[in-house]
């Protein structure tokens, strides 16, 4: 008998427990809302069915938003007729739409990614994308500010830095974007461009590059797929290239070890046989020649340095672009489909950019800011 009650006060407790829950995201009122910098916002975006809330009566307002989750949100806002799919994964709907009108997600032709907490940067891409214009890296952070599609986050200092490209969103951060979008962008979500957007009417934001120039004497071990030998910590490049092909040698040499500023050996000699990445050029132009990428993706190696020294040589030539071409090369190398940007020339913060993989590595052409890549 006494089982029976507890059994029957139990049971009275959950139902009661889910109907509160189920009462609170009908009226909109979730606890975790209350004072929240977002919280107008949320229920504007709740209220249309844009977005809704956990099982048990809670937002999550501050819980990061995959690239999946900001995407079904996007086209969701638009069109409510695509909905979730029922087989394979959820999303795929949405991905399908993304595709035909060419927007920048990588989940596409990677499920694994969908999942994964997608950056500021790949928002502010994907958000400019829907407005018909073809821009990546700062470019897309710069239409985003030009067209009051973005605050940052810091409103007294608008700045490339301030947007924190690199940063993940939140479920607050994401139902904002949407929100902003709405209330200043074309009321639709058009079809990106197949060819870059020309870049020269975008406002003139600046860097910020108090926040960009390391003030470590060395790195974090943050690319957890590639362990490198113990003890070893990835220089930090401290300078900008000078596009003067003597200075910018001695600075890859003192900053980065490169042997003699030409190339850069992970096991420490200068054999130039086992170097890992070469730079060479002029005044109007770089080639950075990847012999390879990593030694091992289970144990450690010194090749898996490549990646790191790699991300450092780009930061040189390309202070200002959130390592949009490191990602793409390590992309690349891991296997995602980065064709669209392989063998023809695409603008990297009004650099010219040229990708080719022939025999024996991949050669990545880099041209001084404003000019043409001229290689003939």
């Amino acid at each position: 008998m006494l089982k029976k009650a507890i059994s029957i006060a139990l049971v009275t407790i959950i139902s009661t427990t889910i109907a509160i829950a189920a009462y609170a995201q009908q009226n909109h009122e979730f606890p975790d809302l209350k004072g929240h910098w977002a919280e107008n916002t949320i229920e504007w975006a709740v209220e249309k069915k844009m977005v809704s809330g956990y099982p048990d009566g809670t937002f999550k307002p501050n819980q990061n938003v995959s690239e999946a989750e900001f995407l079904a949100m996007l086209i969701r806002s638009y069109k409510p007729d695509i909905t979730a799919s029922k087989q394979g994964h959820w999303a795929d709907g949405y991905y399908d739409f993304a595709a035909k009108l060419n927007y920048p997600v990588a989940g596409g032709a990677d499920v694994g990614v969908r999942g994964k907490a997608i950056t500021r940067l790949r928002v502010a891409e994907l958000i400019s994308a829907s407005q018909g214009v073809n821009f990546d890296g700062n470019d897309a952070i710069r239409y985003l500010y030009g067209n009051q599609l973005a605050s940052g986050t810091d409103q007294n200092k608008l700045t490339i830095s301030s947007f924190n490209g690199n940063g993940t969103l939140t479920r607050a951060e994401a139902v904002q974007f949407i929100k902003n979008l709405f209330d200043n962008g074309k009321g639709e979500l058009l079809a990106r461009p197949q060819e870059p957007t020309d870049s020269s009417s975008l406002p003139n934001i600046p860097n910020g590059d108090e926040k960009t120039t390391p003030t470590k004497a060395t790195g974090e071990l943050d690319l957890p797929s590639y362990k490198t030998p113990s003890g070893w910590n990835p220089p930090l490049v401290k300078s900008t290239a000078t596009w003067d092909p003597v200075k910018d040698a001695e600075i890859l040499k003192n900053e980065l070890g490169f042997v003699n500023g030409e190339f850069f050996n992970p096991y420490g000699g200068i054999q130039p046989e086992l170097a890992a990445i070469g730079v060479s050029g002029g005044s109007s132009y770089r080639t950075i020649v990847l012999y390879g990428w990593y030694g091992s993706l289970i144990e450690d190696s010194p090749l898996n340095k490549t990646p790191y020294i790699t991300r450092e040589v780009f930061r040189f030539f390309l202070p200002d672009t959130n390592d949009k071409l490191f990602h793409i090369i390590d992309d690349g190398y891991m296997g995602k489909d980065v064709s669209e940007y392989l063998n023809k020339k695409f603008i990297i913060d009004d650099h010219e950019v040229l990708i080719q993989t022939p025999p024996g590595g991949v050669q990545v052409y880099i041209s001084s800011k404003g000019k043409k890549l001229d290689l003939e």
